[in-house]
């Protein structure tokens, strides 16, 4: 992956949902991550996303998350949004391929997803 196709996905989310939600959304950044834990994947900031955007245009933000993430050697086994907290709004779009130990805390033992008050859960791949 090159300095180019990520400055060329962070656009195309972008543009993808100005599309769909007619708004005026921003991306400020797109990051790949490599965490401690054993989790990698990539997190878009954005703003001028709210959580009923995300979910009425869920199926189509999935799709086309899924596919940036192919393109830049993700594995998006876990997708959601992260919302800033006390309000409805999004702070950033998340495609993660969780680490056992991580998997464990947000999934549990009997494959149901648990996660944090602060996250709104788009796509999630049993494993």
């Amino acid at each position: 992956m090159s300095i180019k196709e990520l400055q060329g996905a962070r656009a195309e989310i972008e543009k993808k949902l100005r599309q769909y939600t007619g708004k005026a959304v921003f991306l400020s950044e797109l990051d790949v991550f490599a965490l401690a834990c054993g989790c990698n994947g990539i997190t878009a900031n954005v703003r001028g996303l709210s959580i009923d955007d995300v979910d009425v245009f869920k199926d189509v933000f999935v799709s086309h998350f899924a596919s940036i993430c192919e393109m830049l050697d993700v594995e998006p086994t876990f997708l959601f949004a992260r919302l800033i907290p006390a309000t409805n709004e999004v702070a950033a779009l998340n495609a993660r391929n969780l680490c056992d130990k991580c998997y464990v805390e947000l999934v549990g033992e009997k494959g149901q997803v648990r996660p944090r008050p602060d996250m709104f859960v788009l796509h999630f791949k049993k494993r």
